[in-house]
């Protein structure tokens, strides 16, 4: 089975989660698809974009789990202190890094049972400072 490479990006300047349908990595630069009524396309260089990879697995509502996602412990058979992390690539390998007691490899976990997908870093950080202040 080929595993599917796929990103999203990040717009830093217009704040807004875009599909990407072009890599160019000589030129430094994306074609984003904007989640508008009309799909419009711009082109974006790396340095006005976080560019975020798909780890090819899914969480419990068949949702695609990315780099940054905030995700979160349904199964009481985990930890209690394994509650809300943040999927990060480290070392060659995608993790979770769990904000109540460090750090799991991702494929440790059947994800499709474990996680569900509560948001990401970008358009929900609230929900890490949240966690942090207890």
């Amino acid at each position: 089975m080929m595993r599917e490479i796929e990103f999203r990006a990040w717009d830093k300047k217009e704040k807004v989660m875009c599909w990407v349908s072009i890599i160019d990595f000589e030129h430094r630069e994306c074609v984003l698809v904007y989640p508008t009524k009309e799909y419009k396309e711009k082109t974006k260089s790396f340095d006005e974009i976080e560019l975020i990879q798909y780890t090819g697995l899914k969480d419990k509502n068949n949702k695609e789990i990315y780099e940054g996602d905030i995700i979160k412990n349904i199964q009481p058979i985990l930890s209690d202190s394994k509650k809300i992390g943040v999927i990060n690539y480290v070392d060659g390998a995608f993790r979770v890094e769990w904000l109540e007691s460090g750090e799991d490899l991702i494929y440790y976990y059947d994800t499709e049972r474990f996680f569900e997908i509560i948001g990401n870093i970008y358009e929900n950080s609230e929900l890490l400072r949240k966690v942090k202040q207890g």
